[in-house]
């Protein structure tokens, strides 16, 4: 894989790691604490992962598997891109969700079961990765791919790849910080 298409999949990676970490121990109590009704529980940050990615995935391996254009790399990304792939990394400003990608109801109570979701986002990774190797060869700058939720955003494949890749990253650095959350309950309590 190149180096680049290596990074994405590393952050696909490190996310999964990351998320297997934050996860450990939990009960599913912990897993679906919430520090306010608006705000998400550490099973709905990484739900709202396989809401993004159940339309995402199949949208980054059509792409990498059809007739494109072929290129060697590294890429480079538009001024729209960068500002999509700046929007959604860790740190930046949170940004509203639309509905069709929030992991519940506003407000409700979270009933995640924590090893459905980790078996999804473990299985979802595997196939972002997969896609990471499928794009070996392609030029990824040249494929367009229109964001499932979005519908006005069309992107260069590597570009989609490599923010959803970021943001990943960014709610599961968010799982964490619920468990650090005051009020967070102990193993005890739950």
């Amino acid at each position: 894989m190149s180096p680049q298409l290596q990074t994405y999949a590393d952050q696909y990676r490190q996310s999964q790691e990351e998320a297997h970490r934050v996860v450990a121990g939990l009960t599913p109590a912990q897993f679906n604490w919430k520090p306010s009704p608006s705000e998400w529980s550490v099973g709905e940050c990484l739900e709202h992962l396989n809401v993004i990615a159940r339309s995402y995935v199949p949208a980054f391996e059509r792409a990498a598997s059809a007739e494109a254009p072929r290129g060697s790399g590294p890429y480079s990304y538009g001024m729209l891109a960068k500002l999509f792939i700046r929007s959604v990394r860790p740190g930046s400003r949170p940004l509203p969700t639309a509905p069709a990608m929030n992991p519940s109801e506003k407000g409700m109570a979270s009933t995640l079961d924590p090893q459905r979701v980790l078996v999804e986002f473990d299985a979802m990774t595997e196939r972002y990765v997969s896609a990471c190797a499928q794009m070996e060869g392609l030029d990824y700058s040249a494929v367009k791919v229109r964001s499932p939720f979005l519908a006005l955003l069309r992107l260069p494949l590597g570009a989609m790849v490599d923010a959803m890749g970021l943001h990943a990253l960014r709610h599961v650095q968010q799982a964490q910080r619920v468990t650090q959350r005051e009020g967070f309950p102990t193993s005890d309590e739950s």
